[in-house]
């Protein structure tokens, strides 16, 4: 898999959207990425519920997967999306084992042809799980290193499906 990752210092402020990767192997080939530069501070979470809305356009449902890099920023999107109708589940480490549990089965059986499932996650859900027919994951910061964005932008294009990563 070629994935050109560029470190937090190195991304261009004035780009809004750019192709990073034409993938050549089966997950990557299916997997559109992208990065897009959102505002700082509050208006970070208004542009990310604006992301979202626009993604369930035209979809009788969905399955999105969106990225923090903490339990607390985790915890405000989650609150944040929820008021702004945006409903969805928080998974980070802070939630009891049993939460967890429960909520990613939840999110691996929503039915993508009736519902929309948003997990708002920290990389608790990046590891070791997969949830079938995740149409987007969105990545809000950059990630640390390539590793941490190659498993994060994994949880979609998968199974022969393909997927969006941003």
């Amino acid at each position: 898999m070629e994935i050109k990752y560029q470190a937090p210092h190195a991304i261009d402020a004035n780009l809004t959207h750019c192709l990073i990767h034409t993938g050549v192997d089966q997950t990557a080939s299916r997997v559109d990425l992208r990065r897009v530069a959102l505002p700082k501070g509050a208006d970070a979470l208004g542009a990310l519920a604006n992301v979202l809305k626009k993604h369930r356009e035209g979809r009788a449902g969905s399955k999105v997967v969106v990225f923090l890099p903490t339990t607390a920023a985790a915890e405000l999107a989650s609150a944040y999306l929820a008021n702004r109708g945006l409903s969805n589940n928080a998974l980070h480490s802070r939630k009891s084992q049993g939460y967890r549990t429960r909520t990613s089965n939840e999110f691996r059986d929503a039915d993508v042809a009736r519902e929309h499932a948003l997990l708002v996650a920290t990389d608790v859900a990046a590891r070791g799980v997969d949830y079938p027919g995740v149409s987007l994951v969105v990545q809000a910061g950059t990630p640390d290193n390539r590793e941490q964005f190659v498993h994060r932008s994994g949880r979609t294009g998968r199974a022969g499906t393909a997927g969006e990563a941003i």
